[in-house]
């Protein structure tokens, strides 16, 4: 055998080799045994909520409203709710005017209240929202 024979069964043997030595093999890893997925009866499974329902405020024309200094003025707005309004004067033109609105269940509860204070000019009107209600009205405050 020539030296040239060699050389070529070498290069041979080597580049026989060369493929499997670029290839990077990760060692073996033990499979760890795995359960089947769990099953989950459809009955459990959270149904999403539907959205809230929009509340729309209730609107009161209430008008002109005659009030008298410390004096409580109750309107009823039917379903059981009523405001009262409670004017006190802070100069000549214009009073502070305290709105409680109450609703109340048929055995004569209160089940829900909602207070708020405005300033008001004497005959100006006016729009408040107080609790889930929407008050239009004109108040008119009563000089003795």
């Amino acid at each position: 055998m020539g030296l040239f024979q060699i050389a070529s069964a070498l290069l041979i043997a080597l580049t026989s080799l060369l493929p499997a030595s670029c290839h990077k093999t990760s060692p073996q890893q033990k499979k760890v045994p795995t359960a089947p997925a769990a099953t989950i009866p459809v009955s459990t499974i959270a149904k999403p909520t539907p959205p809230a329902p929009k509340i729309t405020p209730a609107i009161h024309q209430l008008g002109d409203i005659v009030l008298t200094n410390h004096f409580e003025t109750c309107v009823f707005l039917g379903d059981g709710k009523s405001c009262i309004l409670t004017p006190r004067v802070i100069t000549r033109e214009k009073f502070q005017i305290t709105l409680r609105l109450e609703s109340k269940t048929a055995v004569g509860q209160t089940s829900d209240l909602s207070v708020t204070r405005i300033i008001a000019k004497n005959g100006k009107p006016l729009e408040i929202a107080i609790g889930n209600e929407n008050l239009i009205l004109t108040p008119r405050l009563k000089v003795n």
